[in-house]
């Protein structure tokens, strides 16, 4: 008696970067007698494939095939059909089983917009933008403090993608790395730029007036602190202003 196999299934990945390539396997339902199977790709038949045939326990014939490394290095496609399909060729009946799969491009290096490398003082919110241009699915895109992850705002204008977060600094903040990441899939590394942030400590005032005859002084002392991270430190600038009477 001929069976045909009622159903083939294609297992793998459902998206690959673009110059990477592609591995799936295509398995028949019995069968009796096996099945051949054929691969083709966006419409063009995969020739150098093989097939493995095994004696199913309840009789008949499974068949799988494995399309391994096919290249997908087209340039301009964001998705390909993959289609499997299976003949009986006692009973001449194909069966096809489909399979999209998404073509993901990695988004540029992002670009941090303005002068981060600028002086910033402790205890102010400093607003941080990056940009990157093109991806494919549209990337994501996450700025971080170190390890922190900050609130991210994604806005997207045609092929431009930027992301908008507001960072608030601390002394301890010196030295501290910002990052800004761009991917379009979580199955691939992110590109990602960097930049350190330099940060001072608030402007102190301090006044000082003492009476000792026969002068009055008034001493007017404003110093910046700077906060060095790599050595521990902290350097100061003084000026000083005297009002002799």
């Amino acid at each position: 008696m001929y069976d045909a196999p009622r159903l083939v299934a294609i297992t793998g990945p459902s998206q690959v970067e673009e110059g990477k390539t592609l591995d799936l396997t295509c398995t028949t339902s019995v069968s009796n007698p096996p099945a051949s199977l054929t691969w083709s790709v966006a419409g063009e038949i995969v020739e150098e494939t093989k097939s493995v045939v095994g004696r199913h326990e309840d009789g008949g014939w499974v068949t799988s095939s494995d399309l391994i490394r096919y290249p997908m290095g087209r340039a301009n496609v964001s998705e390909v059909m993959v289609e499997c399909h299976a003949l009986n060729p006692a009973v001449n009946h194909i069966v096809k089983q489909f399979k999209s799969i998404t073509v993901t491009k990695p988004p540029g290096v992002p670009v941090f917009e303005g002068n981060l490398r600028r002086e910033v003082v402790a205890g102010t919110t400093l607003d941080v933008t990056c940009t990157t241009v093109g991806g494919h699915p549209p990337p994501t895109m996450r700025i971080y403090k170190e390890a922190e992850a900050t609130l991210t705002d994604l806005r997207r204008e045609g092929n431009l993608t930027r992301a908008r977060a507001e960072v608030r600094v601390a002394p301890e903040d010196n030295g501290a790395k910002l990052t800004c990441e761009a991917s379009s899939s979580p199955q691939t590394t992110p590109v990602s730029t960097s930049s350190t942030l330099t940060v001072l400590c608030k402007t102190l005032a301090v006044n000082n007036t003492s009476s000792s005859p026969p002068y009055t002084h008034t001493h007017t002392h404003t110093r910046t602190l700077k906060v060095s991270h790599d050595v521990g430190l902290v350097s100061s600038g003084s000026a000083w202003s005297h009002v002799m009477h």
